[in-house]
């Protein structure tokens, strides 16, 4: 269990929850603004409900473990910096913003072709249809825009987790690997992250935390 492993490698583990960065990724599905919010705010309720029942279930550790939600990084400083600091990357620095851009489409392609883009009340079908391809990719264009604030503010507390947490070193921990994570710690792009943040993979067949920054 990825929390079981963190508690175990690390002195104290912070779980991000992006309850109002996910509201944009809704919106990019096609959800109007109130749905986004709603289905937004039940699933990452019902995901911390879930997560204080495991933690409370751990034999040690748990007073280690802190749940973060976004509305706390609404008031702190250094996360609004870097927040900041991550969309002058994107502005300015044109292979990260076209991997972001990639890796937002890439998401929307899943869920399209998972029924889950929806067009107002309907949901859009993925069709070989040469025409209505065209459609979907224009589509699918259109919400990139609006999905990729998600994983700028994402990326914005990976970069600098260390200073927004109050920890002298910090390690982002997933589930597998995310290229424009992996090549921003590696100095692929025109900026790169302090040393006293990190990028962690969890292998869940192995029970192992793989370390993937310099």
């Amino acid at each position: 269990m990825l929390i079981r492993t963190s508690i175990e490698n690390c002195k104290r583990v912070v779980l991000m929850l992006p309850d109002l960065p996910a509201i944009q990724t809704l919106r990019a599905q096609g959800y109007e603004q109130q749905d986004a919010e709603r289905r937004s705010r039940l699933d990452y309720n019902t995901l911390e409900n879930r997560i204080e029942r495991i933690v409370a279930e751990l034999p040690e550790g748990a007073d280690r473990v802190k749940v973060l939600r976004w509305i706390k990084l609404q008031e702190n400083a250094p996360y609004a910096e870097m927040n900041a600091a991550i969309r002058r990357l994107y502005h300015a620095d044109t292979l990260f913003r076209n991997d972001v851009r990639a890796t937002t489409k890439a998401v929307l392609q899943t869920a399209l072709q998972r029924g889950e883009l929806r067009s107002g009340n309907k949901r859009i079908a993925p069709s070989s249809n040469s025409i209505e391809t065209v459609l979907e990719s224009m589509i699918l264009e259109e919400r990139i825009d609006i999905g990729i604030t998600f994983f700028l503010d994402e990326l914005a507390l990976i970069a600098d987790a260390a200073r927004i947490t109050g920890c002298a070193q910090s390690a982002y921990v997933y589930h597998q690997e995310m290229s424009v994570v992996q090549n921003l710690f590696k100095g692929k792009y025109a900026w790169t992250p302090a040393p006293e943040n990190g990028y962690v993979i969890y292998r869940s067949d192995e029970d192992v935390l793989d370390s993937s920054s310099p």
